[in-house]
């Protein structure tokens, strides 16, 4: 009996360190996650909830589709899902809310908005005066900056690859905001991608300076994989090109 009861504690105790293994192993896997998410959590702030102003390009639908019964291109709808899951990870207790960009006032929360920035009033307005330069061009797939030319790789009708851009920053009432959008509805993704990578992405120096809230306009690039983004590779979206913004 008393082998029995040795043979029962020892196993007991080999399964409260197993367990406790795991439970720490993931506790510190979860630590690691929110702390390289530092931006995200700044952006989200003390508030749980974000809001996320989806792109205004919306498809049509058939006669008699309800308002909030929202078309959109995948690649869009996929940045969209990812910047929940961001906000998630980083702030496990945030709730996302939509906006239609007509719906949307930058000065009470907040914000990611998705898409092409000239279809919101206020991000056309802070991109002309910190990046007087920039020039978005959705018909050419295009976006120029700087003398330099980013612009959708289409190979026998099929992107190759993308460009995505991230214009962080923030509202006259000091609320912080990231804009995605992409040379391409593709681009988008890779700017979600981007933005949730940018730990790893940015030279510490950099990094800290990001999650001040200092406005800077980062590039991203990356392959494309039939309907998104490749995703065999975890290197394949780089950031490309760093401009900081003029206030």
């Amino acid at each position: 009996m008393e082998i029995v009861g040795g043979l029962a504690l020892n196993l007991l105790a080999s399964v409260i360190f197993t367990v406790s293994g795991f439970v720490g192993g993931r506790a510190y896997a979860t630590f690691r996650r929110r702390r390289a998410l530092g931006h995200v959590r700044a952006l989200v702030g003390s508030g749980k909830r974000i809001t996320v102003v989806f792109p205004a390009s919306t498809l049509p639908g058939p006669e008699g589709t309800p308002v909030n019964a929202i078309r959109m291109s995948l690649a869009e709808g996929a940045a969209i899902a990812r910047i929940g899951q961001l906000c998630r990870d980083a702030k496990p207790d945030t709730d996302m809310y939509l906006v239609h960009p007509n719906d949307h006032h930058p000065n009470r929360g907040s914000f990611v908005m998705v898409g092409d920035p000239a279809m919101s009033v206020f991000a056309k307005r802070w991109l002309a005066t910190n990046f007087p330069h920039l020039r978005i061009s959705p018909e050419n797939r295009r976006v120029d900056y700087d003398g330099t030319r980013w612009e959708t790789n289409v190979v026998e009708g099929v992107v190759r690859r993308d460009f995505g851009f991230i214009a962080i920053g923030r509202t006259e009432t000091g609320q912080r905001f990231a804009l995605l959008w992409g040379a391409s509805e593709l681009g988008t993704n890779i700017a979600a991608r981007a933005y949730g990578d940018l730990h790893r992405q940015l030279s510490r120096e950099r990094y800290e300076k990001a999650v001040r809230g200092q406005s800077w306009l980062y590039v991203a690039r990356g392959d494309v994989d039939g309907y998104g983004v490749r995703t065999d590779d975890v290197g394949n979206v780089m950031i490309v090109a760093i401009y900081p913004g003029q206030n």
